[in-house]
């Protein structure tokens, strides 16, 4: 027959120690600053992006923002020229965000 084991009692665990009231709203002596708010730094940045990338055109066609993200999404399953040869007939039956969004997941 087997034996039984016996559970051995948990311990029971300490609760946290509680932090006092004042510590919980004091707040650090300085605030805190947004480094990348700096206009000369934020001009310099845009600067080196527009030397490296002032050419960079994007593949897919898109007449406004919610065109593209969409194209953007679907681009990430196929390649861009798929994305344009689907987009056009999408965007003509679909062709804002309203519309996407009463039509069903089987119709898209």
């Amino acid at each position: 027959m087997a034996k039984k084991s016996k559970k051995k009692p948990s311990k029971k665990k300490k609760p946290a120690p509680h932090r006092s009231k004042t510590a919980r709203i004091t707040k650090s002596p300085k605030p805190a600053h947004a480094t990348g708010t700096d206009p000369k730094r934020v001009a310099a940045i845009l600067a080196k992006l527009d030397e490296a990338y002032g050419n960079a055109t994007c593949e897919l066609r898109h007449e406004n923002a919610f065109q593209l993200l969409i194209s953007t999404i679907l681009s990430a399953q196929c390649t861009d020229v798929r994305v344009n040869l689907v987009a056009e007939t999408l965007y003509r039956k679909y062709p804002d965000p309203k519309a996407f969004a009463c039509a069903t997941p089987g119709e898209l």
